[in-house]
Formats: structure tokens, sequence, C-alpha cells
């Protein structure tokens, strides 16, 4: 049985007022002291509607400051929001936050499930090619 609520207009308007102020340790907060299922609909709101309102550095900072705090629950989140936004050209991975966070992160994530997650995303919208080419932080 599927107990995932994926509509909560109240957690959806509480967690938009920090995408729309741009406060990600607002939000980072804000999550930490969610109930258990509003944490997994947090995650579902996030994904299919809030980060995707990001754009460019705004969303790199976002990552940035929610992903280190339990990669574990986010990272999926914010690949899935990346994947379409870069699709529809609205970030770039020549980002100076990505490359700060790939300096210091690229080799473990090319080592765990998060890089065939990113692979598989990726592959569904761009080629990874150009994906790559974009990158900064790649040869």
């Amino acid at each position: 049985m599927n107990t995932h609520r994926t509509h909560n207009p109240v957690l959806e308007q509480r967690l938009r007022n920090f995408i729309v102020r741009r406060d990600a340790e607002g939000l980072s907060g804000c999550l930490k002291e969610l109930s258990n299922a509003d944490f997994r609909t947090s995650g579902i709101l996030l994904r299919e509607c809030l980060l995707t309102e990001l754009q460019g550095e705004d969303f790199w900072k976002f990552f940035l400051t929610i992903v280190p705090t339990n990669s574990r629950a986010y990272l999926g989140t914010f690949l899935k929001a990346a994947a379409v936004l870069y699709e529809y050209d609205s970030i770039s991975l020549a980002s100076p936050a990505l490359d700060t966070f790939a300096a210091q992160a690229w080799p473990s994530f090319l080592m765990c499930a998060g890089w065939g997650m990113l692979k598989g995303f990726l592959n569904s919208s761009q080629t990874t090619h150009r994906v790559l080419a974009s990158a900064t932080f790649c040869p």
C-alpha cells in the first residue's frame, strides 16, 4: 500500500516560500524539522515542482546547501530536478559552485550509484557527450 501523499498544499506553500526567497539555509532547516510523512512528501514536491522553479546559480546554491546534509535523501531528488532544468537550458554544468562541489566530491561520486543515476537521467534528455563537454570539471 502506498502511503506517500503527493499533494499537501500547506507543506507545498511552506517550502515554496523558501524557494521564492532563495533561502537555501532556511529550507534546509525546515526539512530537518518535518515529520517522516511530510519529509517523504517534501521530496516529491521538491523534485516535481519546486526545484524546477530555480535557475542557474540559484539551483546550485540549494544543491550545495541541502545535498551535503543528507545525500542519501536528497541527491536523487536534486539530480532529477537538474536533468529537467538542464533539458530546458535553465542550468549549466559550467558553474563555479558545481566546480567546487566536483573538486571535493567527484571522485567518490563516480564510485557510487549517483553516477549511474546521473547518466540515466541525462541520457533520457540529452546526450552524455554534450553534458560532459559542457562540464568544466571534466577533461
